[in-house]
């Protein structure tokens, strides 16, 4: 998959492309259905495949959000993106610029540019100055050059799939929802750093993950996890929080316990699945009893992860 930031001064040749627009944060079932059609369309007419996208999120821009934190940030996405077998990746740089081009000049100035002959939207897709455009529009503007395909809603018990569902279930802890608007686990990138290794005195070692700050990140807690270090899938015991019993910190940590490991992965990226929050984050009175929960938590990841 080629990344292409689009630039108004170049000029772009292209072969007939289809291409699926949104800031797919989350790349949840929603968004599934646009890409899996994207790709669909393009096969069968032979057309090569885009998604267009926008860095950063309007919402920022706009001064919607203050301090807007993605469920995919962007690196994230560009590999969720690229293993559906895009050809392309067109992202547009969003400014204050961007936000005031008209619908039509939306159309001009991007979509035919890069020879966008078929789009495929949701039905309640926007774009343009103050989301003016509607997917009838993409048609309209492009005086029929570009034919569309809108998808309907896509729901989760009776309510749309959104983003935002998907970002509220995360902070709230509820995993299990989240996972099911994503249609995946929820995952966090980070590479293994040096922490206190106070785990490793009580026989209990934990990796410490440093993560992008981008990241929404889920409610305070354990959580019951695999952890992928070499392509290869682990169960593992993530601790979300601040560390109260031995070695508190004010700043948030992300640390797991890898379940029957002894690798060494300092200096390694890896990934976090995460399916359930087992428990709050609480202060121990001692090791004894902090050893006794770890191994309860244990089992029950087990349990989880032997039945996923």
């Amino acid at each position: 998959m080629e990344l292409i930031y689009l630039d108004n001064n170049k000029q772009y040749s292209f072969e007939p492309i289809v291409a699926t627009l949104g800031m797919f944060d989350g790349i949840h079932q929603g968004h599934i259905a646009l890409l899996d059609e994207t790709i669909k369309i393009g096969r069968v007419n032979n057309l090569k495949t885009a998604v267009i996208t926008f860095d950063p999120h309007p919402d920022f821009v706009l001064g919607k959000e203050e301090d807007l934190h993605y469920i995919t940030p962007f690196e994230v996405k560009k590999q969720l993106i690229k293993s559906l077998g895009f050809d392309y990746l067109f992202v547009i740089k969003f400014t204050l610029d961007v936000a005031s081009t008209t619908p039509e000049d939306f159309v001009n100035n991007y979509l035919l540019k890069i020879n966008v002959v078929h789009t495929v939207v949701g039905y309640d897709f926007t774009f343009g100055k103050q989301g003016l455009g509607k997917p009838a529009d993409i048609s309209l503007y492009s005086h029929n050059l570009i034919t569309n395909t809108i998808i309907n809603k896509v729901q989760y018990n009776n309510e749309k799939v959104a983003s935002a569902d998907v970002k509220d279930s995360l902070v709230k802890g509820n995993i299990e929802k989240a996972n099911a608007l994503l249609k995946r686990p929820y995952e966090i990138q980070g590479e293994v750093i040096y922490g206190n290794q106070v785990g490793r005195t009580i026989n209990v070692p934990t990796a410490n993950i440093a993560y992008d700050e981008n990241y929404v990140m889920l409610k305070t807690g354990v959580y019951a996890t695999t952890i992928v270090v070499d392509q290869v899938e682990y169960p593992s015991i993530t601790n979300i929080g601040h560390n109260p019993s031995f070695n508190y910190s004010k700043r948030r940590s992300l640390e797991t316990h890898i379940i029957d490991f002894n690798g060494n992965i300092y200096g390694k990226t890896v990934t976090l699945k995460f399916y359930k929050r087992l428990r709050d984050e609480v202060k121990f009175n001692s090791k004894e009893e902090f050893l006794k929960q770890i191994s309860l938590d244990k089992k029950e990841t087990l349990m989880i992860i032997r039945h996923l």
